[in-house]
């Protein structure tokens, strides 16, 4: 028979069918056709899916999207259109670019390099990591894969500080790391595959405006508030009273250990850097950051450095697939109706938040926390938020990416573990449980809130000046 788990995975699951067909079945409200009513009974059964964790998110949205034609709801090229658009194929690029930069090693030379410049000391070191992550940061868009390279090498150079397990020095060196090359993410689009997903949730027109120096301008002052912020704040919390320098050669050790940088690192640093160029001049030469990112990734797997079986085996196919799936749903929602009749329903009701736009702002924050205690999917958070955030902005007269942007700021929360799969991860690889404790990392979490509302609050006088409000 049925273990005590796959029982409540069909309970659950019933739950979410007889929700989807009382909605399907219910009268036709003014603004939605049947196609509209059917659109939206799909979405609730995939809602449910998402908060109840019956199956990966994945399979819900590939499910979603065939029920979608299934029900002659839109017809398929509708139902799968983001597979062939851009954001699919930039993501591909991207990942498959952060595959050649994880497989180089060139993360972790260039991050040593800054280490071996700062200073010996708990400042020093810690500023090494929020430096390094301005440079290494934007290379690699999976924090996942850059804050588990990374956060072995932090317990290290805790240990070579002098600092014991489980004290403030030895998580402070951590959390520095963390902080700077997770919750900074958002500073740069590539930083993160969800740079790319918080684009393509937005109009065309919208997301067609922001270029990557055009991302990088309007999040100048968020960016410049979370590094200042987030640095002082590990130092005023963490900085031990007493603790010995680290030698130099320790690093110079590490460094030689990888011996000199090699043909292959040189490689990939250069199709790297010719990449960001153009991902910088994407308007004025008139070629698409996918194509560009598409193209970097031919290179890699032309001259050896990606090989097939790492296509195969070292692309994140499910959050590809997932990707497509909730960019997809976009366009359904549109084509029928949807999104501007949860639009029309809600105006009225967030209308005394929407009239103060920087209460809306901080409304968006604070519904996207809790959210993300609810839904344990950062992507299925945030397709769900920006199907109703967007047409909110659009209302208030506030660009949505800015509306976009809050929820991608507040998504990364780690209170409890399975909220963030990349917080685990980083915790794992730097054998937390001996080393620095889960009771540090869930605090330092409200650390975090505190340093992004700032950033946010800040931001907002910036953003009237460039019009986006």
């Amino acid at each position: 028979m049925f273990d005590k788990k796959t029982i409540k995975k069909i309970i659950f699951e019933l739950i979410s069918i007889i929700a989807a067909l009382i909605i399907a079945n219910l009268p036709i409200p003014d603004g939605l056709d049947k196609n509209g009513m059917l659109a939206l009974a799909i979405l609730i059964w995939a809602v449910l899916n998402w908060i109840l964790n019956t199956m990966n998110d994945f399979i819900v949205v590939m499910i979603m999207c065939c029920a979608f034609v299934i029900f002659k709801v839109v017809p398929f090229e509708i139902a799968f259109s983001a597979f062939s658009g851009t954001t699919y194929w930039l993501l591909l690029g991207a990942l498959g670019l952060g595959c050649g930069i994880v497989k180089s090693g060139l993360i972790t030379r260039l991050s040593l390099y800054c280490m071996k410049i700062m200073p010996p000391t708990f400042f020093g070191q810690t500023l090494a990591m929020f430096i390094s992550s301005i440079f290494v940061g934007p290379l690699i868009p999976s924090t996942s894969a850059k804050v588990a390279i990374l956060a072995p090498m932090t317990i290290s150079i805790g240990e070579k500080l002098g600092y014991e397990k489980k004290s403030k020095g030895m998580f402070g060196i951590w959390s520095a790391m963390y902080f700077a090359f997770n919750q900074m993410a958002p500073f740069f689009i590539s930083s993160s595959f969800l740079g790319y997903v918080t684009l393509s949730f937005l109009p065309k027109e919208i997301s067609a405006e922001f270029t990557y120096p055009k991302w990088i301008i309007s999040m100048l002052v968020w960016g410049i508030v979370m590094y200042v912020l987030g640095f002082v704040a590990i130092n005023l919390l963490y900085k031990p009273k007493e603790s010995q320098k680290l030698d130099k050669t320790d690093i110079a050790m590490m460094l030689k250990e990888m011996g000199p940088i090699n043909k292959q690192e040189k490689s990939v640093l250069a199709v790297i850097l010719v990449c960001l160029v153009f991902w910088m001049l994407e308007r004025t030469l008139g070629i698409s950051a996918s194509v560009t990112s598409v193209m970097g990734f031919s290179v890699l797997l032309a001259t050896g450095i990606v090989t097939p079986q790492d296509f195969n085996t070292k692309i994140n196919w499910s959050f590809l697939t997932f990707v497509g799936g909730a960019v997809s749903l976009a366009s359904v929602l549109s084509k029928v109706g949807v999104d501007k009749w949860i639009g029309s329903i809600l105006e009225p009701i967030m209308s005394g938040v929407t009239s103060n736009k920087l209460l809306f702002i901080m409304t968006i924050a604070v519904i996207t926390i809790l959210t993300r205690i609810v839904i344990a999917s950062v992507t299925a958070t945030m397709t769900l938020l920006n199907i109703i955030v967007i047409p909110l902005c659009l209302a208030a007269g506030i660009n949505p990416w800015i509306g976009s942007i809050v929820i991608y700021t507040f998504c990364h929360q780690f209170f409890f573990k399975y909220q963030s799969p990349t917080t685990v991860g980083a915790f794992a690889a730097a054998n937390g449980d001996d080393t620095i404790g889960w009771n540090y990392v869930s605090k330092f979490n409200f650390v975090v809130l505190g340093v992004e509302m700032i950033a946010i609050l800040a931001s907002i006088p910036f953003w009237h000046l460039l019009g986006l409000m």
